[in-house]
């Protein structure tokens, strides 16, 4: 039986690595995106672990470089010929007030999350319309749903990319080609530590900085107490599988919480829960 070809971007950490160990356990050939070749040790060595190696080839994609994606791409269709899924996961999250982030900073959040996901999508979307046969999945979050404040570009470019999936979605499923968008709640990965990282090499008004702290609260709560990600890999892997993938999937019982919360809850409740932590010391 021929194997199913899958490209997994941001493979090396986070989300990304229990993936590409799970499909590849799954009977995918997983080509395993990584921004820096250094990273190239990581993917394999997890790969020998889990006996998958076969399984996986890891190939340098900086998804905001074009000329990475179009040698992916070659390496995709020289070697296998077709590709059935793409796995849209490399994002790194920035926080901080939109007064105090720089429109270059919001550029580059933007390039990553938005940008890059939409040009490595578009790479393959000719293909699998033509062949009328395919999977695009797409790594949101529960702040596309929901903004936290002292979250703004993230949360920004997570909004911006559930759009785009949703738009995307209706127009490719005509050709049996299936979108799906994935919005994980809080989860151990290493999208907090950076993100608290770069909240510390920002310059914030004091007058945001009771938000900022609310805003690290938060993201120290994640690296704590946050799920396993191998939650999330296996639902990925689910949607793989499936002939049928349904589009929306908020993950883990905090981001399901959240959706059915913003649902039923009138905004100005919301609000006020959401502004009290953050502001409280001003009052």
């Amino acid at each position: 039986m021929t194997k199913q070809i899958a490209l997994i971007t941001g493979a090396s950490g986070g989300f990304g690595l229990p993936t590409v160990i799970e499909l590849a356990k799954s009977g995918f050939q997983v080509v395993a995106g990584v921004q820096y070749l250094s990273e190239k040790d990581i993917v394999l060595t997890e790969a020998i672990k889990h006996k998958v190696e076969n399984s996986v080839n890891v190939v340098k994609l900086d998804i905001t470089v074009e000329k990475d994606i179009e040698n992916v791409k070659d390496y995709i269709f020289s070697t296998y010929k077709t590709i059935d899924v793409v796995v849209n996961i490399a994002g790194y999250s920035l926080g901080g007030p939109a007064e105090d982030i720089s429109l270059e900073d919001y550029k580059k959040q933007f390039d990553v999350n938005l940008f890059g996901t939409i040009a490595v999508t578009k790479t393959f979307i000719p293909y699998m319309r033509e062949i009328r046969k395919g999977k695009i999945i797409n790594m949101g979050s529960i702040s596309g749903t929901l903004a936290f404040p002292g979250l703004t570009p993230y949360a920004s470019s997570k909004f911006a990319l559930r759009g785009f999936s949703e738009s995307l979605r209706l127009e490719l499923l005509p050709f049996n080609v299936h979108v799906c968008l994935l919005e994980p709640g809080t989860y151990k990965t290493p999208i907090w530590e950076k993100g608290l990282k770069e909240l510390e090499g920002i310059k914030v008004h004091d007058d945001y900085k009771p938000m900022i702290e609310f805003a690290q609260k938060g993201s120290k709560m994640g690296l704590e107490k946050g799920g396993d990600p191998i939650e999330v890999s296996n639902i990925i892997k689910k949607l793989c599988l499936k002939e049928k993938p349904g589009f929306y999937h908020p993950i883990g019982k905090d981001a399901i919480g959240l959706v059915r919360l913003k649902k039923k809850i009138p905004w100005f409740i919301t609000e006020y829960f959401l502004t009290k932590g953050s502001v409280k010391q001003l009052r």
